[in-house]
């Protein structure tokens, strides 16, 4: 007998449990019931739009960097010229260059394009930093 007491009062509690959480389903689906009745068509094409535009704007904003440090002439020591490449999400964007001398620096900019056909020059360490950039 005591053991079916055990088992009876064990399948009372699973019962009980199992109808708080029927109740708390019910509960749930009454809440979202009412969110996707707000969520009208209109306001999910919108939703849709301004994600679209959201994500090609995102594209187009620098989001890459690639800095390398070099010494472009023998006489003098130390690293302080650069090329720094600044890329968008589709590998666009800009090339800066200084080399630094003795007595002054010179900076230079150059575009880079998606286009193929493009016949921009680029030192070996201005690839270097658009290919830092590409894999940052």
């Amino acid at each position: 007998m005591s053991n079916f007491l055990d088992i009876t009062y064990i399948l009372l509690f699973l019962l009980v449990v199992n109808l708080i959480l029927f109740v708390f389903l019910l509960i749930q689906i009454k809440k979202l019931t009412k969110v996707t009745k707000a969520l009208d068509a209109k306001t999910l094409e919108q939703i849709s739009k301004d994600l679209a535009e959201i994500k090609r704007r995102s594209e187009k904003s620098l989001q890459k960097i690639g800095v390398v440090k070099f010494n472009p002439f023998n006489d003098m020591g130390g690293r302080l010229s650069f090329a720094a490449a600044i890329l968008n999400f589709l590998n666009e964007g800009i090339v800066i260059s200084g080399l630094h001398n003795r007595g002054y620096t010179r900076v230079y900019v150059k575009e880079i394009s998606s286009l193929k056909d493009e016949k921009t020059e680029l030192s070996l360490e201005e690839k270097k930093a658009i290919e830092k950039a590409i894999k940052s």
